[in-house]
């Protein structure tokens, strides 16, 4: 069903002209919801920062928290990543994380393309490895939509398909 809707999103918005530069400067609130694999669902919130240092390079940080019965589990990452443009209102994206997820250490590298469909509108679509300490690691996909209400104001809707987990979300976004 997730990926239906997906799918259905992307073919609305593939008629529309590109118009729009994409942002690497952001702040973003959200909350969220992960399904593992043979264990319960579980809720999250969690907060994102992007910083655009040059026109190609970024920083990145990011804090979350699951909400499972009994405990309150957190987790941080920073990292950056570096975009390239590949056509207009388009771009590679690419990056990597270091990060701590209860006293775990977490690496983190993805990629994919961001695209700004219209002024309003941009998706990012890719796929990503992720090694948590003391496990075997994760590949998974993702995707983002980011649809601007201002300039400035915008909401975000994620979904995320992992080997060992499903996670999707909405956000509040405020670029600058």
């Amino acid at each position: 069903m997730k990926r239906t809707l997906l799918a259905i999103a992307l073919a609305t918005a593939a008629p529309f002209a590109a118009a729009s530069e994409l942002s690497y400067s952001f702040l973003e609130i959200g909350v969220g919801r992960v399904d593992p694999d043979g264990a319960s669902s579980t809720d999250t919130w969690g907060l994102e920062g992007s910083l655009a240092v040059t026109e190609n390079f970024f920083l990145r940080a990011t804090y979350s928290q699951l909400d499972a019965p009994g405990s309150n589990p957190d987790g941080w990452t920073i990292g950056g990543g570096f975009n390239f443009g590949i056509g207009d209102a388009t771009d590679f994206v690419a990056g990597l994380d270091f990060g701590d997820f209860e006293g775990a250490d977490l690496w983190n590298v993805h990629g994919g393309v961001r695209t700004a469909f219209n002024e309003n509108f941009e998706g990012w679509f890719g796929a990503g490895y992720a090694d948590p300490e003391g496990t075997s690691g994760d590949f998974y996909g993702f995707g983002r939509l980011h649809i601007r209400f201002t300039e400035v104001i915008g909401a975000t809707l994620n979904l995320q398909l992992g080997d060992d987990a499903t996670e999707y979300g909405v956000g509040l976004r405020v670029s600058f």
